[in-house]
């Protein structure tokens, strides 16, 4: 079984209407591939006849901003939105460790724009360093203004978020808002 990673360096482009939805390319290119051969080994040992190979879908290496992961496409499509709309600001919100809270944060500071994160306690963590660390770091690290919130899980639209909104326009901003996880019209593609 071969080490090399295994994927197209030409992707299929998207077939229309998806293709003329307008996007900011954020990545590198299609994810890379890699196999897992001792997982596979492992899962095949007690059969001679191995019916799997067992591969890991790279998104942690997609792209240059903090670390890549699945969110990065997402944000391609809000990010081109954002800016049809002349937005100054990007604001979003998530766990304290949030992977999308640090990839908008990376993505506005790429891009000239103000990032405002709403950071929520959504696991029950209380090690000191958690709220100082990590994800949370490298946003502030990337300028973002980072809200510590102690509100618990949920990801539907929420009034600390909205606040935060608020407050932008009040500072002159137009804020772009991106819900938890991207999910909004555009962050489903």
């Amino acid at each position: 079984m071969s080490s090399s990673k295994v994927t197209d360096p030409n992707p299929v482009p998207l077939p229309a209407p998806f293709s003329t939805i307008p996007r900011t390319p954020l990545l590198l290119g299609p994810s890379p591939i890699q196999p897992l051969p001792r997982i596979t080994a492992d899962l095949a040992k007690n059969n001679p006849h191995p019916l799997v190979t067992i591969y890991a879908k790279r998104d942690d290496l997609n792209s240059a901003y903090a670390y890549g992961g699945n969110k990065t496409r997402k944000l391609e499509y809000l990010l081109a939105d954002a800016q049809a709309q002349g937005c100054t600001t990007l604001v979003s919100i998530g766990g304290v460790q949030s992977n999308h809270t640090r990839q908008v944060a990376a993505v506005a500071a790429r891009s000239g724009l103000k990032a405002r994160l709403v950071q929520e306690h959504w696991v029950d963590w209380t090690d000191p360093g958690y709220e100082s660390t990590g994800n949370i770091q490298l946003s502030r690290l990337m300028g973002a203004d980072v809200r510590l919130d102690p509100s618990g899980f949920g990801i539907e639209h929420k009034n600390t978020a909205q606040a935060v909104v608020e407050e932008a326009k009040a500072d002159g901003e137009k804020p772009y808002y991106i819900p938890a996880a991207g999910g909004r019209d555009g962050g489903f593609l």
